[in-house]
């Protein structure tokens, strides 16, 4: 069969990939580019821990392998690694996170309660905390990894083409159709009342104090840190904006959003100069669960990452595939 996939971020570039292990022909179109929307943004934090609360996100586990799989397609495209295994550090800031971090420490066997003393060793660039230690997580060079990701598709004989799709009535050549284009996907007219709300994130980056030792691994309170091992600076991120004037990076509010969530663990990057920002426009849903489903009698949809894209999209892809006939 001939499948059009339209949105080369994460979610369309792994419906590629599995699309093709079904030896169908497949064409990406994305007017942004590989990885150009969204998922350019992402931190590439990957663990199924996220949220607030620390708890086990729904199919959690099944998300991660179905990513490590993937990351090791890419990998073998590109002939480099484009992860670290280090793990994530979550110090505690309040009554209710130490509560809830603490729950979690007894629930799963895979995470540890850390201890003032022992974070203080780990990362001696936060203030004193006790802290939640989740050692599977990784950190994933995420545009590095799409990259690598259209390679292997690319061998494979996909075929990428940069062009705007305005309606699914245009694409009458193909025998399938995958909407793979995050909250973009409303703007196709056949779409406009799917249930899913946008939501801003941006990452800044930030200049990384001279003085202060990085840790190993990421940092992730209220918002995480990670460090950049190549250059002095850090990303921190991301903001969760539901209302927003403008679908462009925002410093202004981006600092004012994130600066006094990282200040409740590393006070010292209050006054950091900021080197750049970025954004991206997430699909959440009611849920906050993916929507992968039929929408019509050629048409499929993956869409609804919200912020776990990262997470969710190949195991999401593989569903998706598995259900094209």
């Amino acid at each position: 069969m001939k499948i059009v996939v339209l949105g080369a971020g994460l979610s369309g570039l792994a419906a590629t990939w599995f699309l093709l292990q079904r030896t169908h022909q497949v064409t990406v179109l994305d007017s942004l580019g590989i990885g150009g929307g969204a998922s350019g943004v992402s931190a590439g934090l990957l663990h199924p821990y996220a949220g607030a609360h620390g708890k086990l996100n729904w199919q959690g586990w099944e998300g991660w392998h179905a990513t490590c799989r993937l990351l090791k397609v890419a990998e073998e495209a590109l002939g480099e690694s484009i992860a670290d295994h280090n793990g994530l550090l979550r110090p505690i800031v309040s009554a209710g996170q130490r509560e809830d971090f603490w729950k979690t420490t007894q629930t799963y066997s895979d995470v540890q309660w850390k201890t003032k003393d022992e974070c203080a060793a780990m990362a001696p660039c936060i203030l004193p905390s006790e802290a939640l230690w989740i050692p599977s997580a990784i950190t994933v060079d995420t545009p590095r990894y799409m990259q690598g990701l259209w390679l292997a598709c690319e061998r494979l004989g996909a075929v990428f083409n940069q062009q705007k799709v305005s309606s699914l009535q245009d694409l009458g050549e193909y025998d399938r159709i995958v909407v793979a284009m995050g909250a973009a996907c409303k703007t196709l007219p056949e779409l406009a009342q799917l249930p899913i709300n946008p939501v801003k994130g941006q990452v800044i980056e930030l200049e990384w104090p001279s003085h202060l030792r990085k840790s190993a691994f990421p940092i992730n309170s209220q918002a995480y840190v990670i460090f950049n091992a190549h250059l002095n600076s850090c990303l921190v991120g991301a903001t969760y904006e539901r209302t927003y004037p403008s679908e462009a990076a925002d410093p202004q509010t981006a600092l004012a959003l994130l600066l006094p969530k990282i200040a409740a663990s590393i006070p010292e990057l209050s006054n950091a100069r900021l080197i750049s920002c970025r954004a991206g426009i997430r699909a959440s849903t009611p849920n906050h669960q993916p929507i992968v489903r039929q929408w019509d009698a050629r048409s499929w949809i993956i869409t609804g990452m919200g912020s776990k894209g990262l997470l969710y999209h190949a195991k999401s892809a593989e569903e998706l595939a598995n259900l094209i006939k």
